[in-house]
C-alpha cells in the first residue's frame, strides 16, 4: 500500500503543479492584456490631444484674423473646393494625402515611442438657400501602435461667420 500512496502523492503533486501553471499563465496573460490596452488608450488619448490642439490653432486663426481674413487665408480657392495641411504645422500639402513615408508629414512623439499623422481637410460650404458660406474642418489623426493596422481619430468642426 505505501508504495500505491507514493504514486499517487507523484500524481497529484503533477496535477497541482498543472493547475498553478494554468493558473499563473491565465494572470500573465491577463497582465499582458491589460498593460496593451492602457497602452492603446494612452495612444489615443495623445491623438485626441493633438486633434484638439490644431483645432484650437484654427479657431486662434479665426479670431486674429475675422472671418474675412480668416477665409482668406484657409478657405478653399481651388476648384475642389477644399485644402489639406499635414503635420506639426498647418503645411499645406499640394495633393494627396498624409503618409507615414515622408518625414515632413510625421509627428514624433518620443514620450509614448509613437509617430502620429495630422491631416487636417478644409471644404469650403456654401448654403444654397441663405448663401451663408462655411469652412468645415475634418481633423484626422492617425497612428500605428503596431504593425497589423492604423488606428484613426476624427475630430470635425464647422466655422462660419457667424461664430462671433
Amino acid at each position: 500500500m505505501h508504495d500505491k500512496q507514493k504514486g499517487n502523492t507523484l500524481i497529484e503533486l503533477l496535477i497541482a503543479s498543472l493547475v498553478i501553471t494554468l493558473v499563473l499563465t491565465g494572470v500573465a496573460v491577463s497582465l499582458m492584456y491589460s498593460l496593451k490596452n492602457e497602452a492603446l488608450d494612452r495612444y489615443k488619448q495623445r491623438a485626441v490631444d493633438m486633434a484638439s490642439s490644431g483645432l484650437e490653432f484654427l479657431n486662434f486663426k479665426r479670431a486674429e484674423l475675422g472671418w474675412n481674413g480668416f477665409l482668406a487665408a484657409y478657405g478653399p480657392i481651388d476648384p475642389s473646393g477644399q485644402k489639406v495641411y499635414c503635420g506639426a504645422g498647418l503645411v499645406e500639402l499640394p495633393s494627396g494625402d498624409c503618409v507615414f513615408g515622408t518625414p515632413a508629414h510625421v509627428i514624433q512623439d518620443n514620450k509614448l515611442g509613437i509617430n502620429y499623422l495630422r491631416q487636417i481637410v478644409i471644404t469650403q460650404a456654401t448654403d444654397a438657400d441663405t448663401g451663408i458660406v462655411r469652412l468645415l474642418v475634418s481633423i484626422t489623426m492617425s497612428w500605428q501602435p503596431d504593425e497589423k493596422d492604423d488606428r484613426v481619430y476624427e475630430l470635425n468642426h464647422e466655422f462660419s461667420k457667424q461664430d462671433y
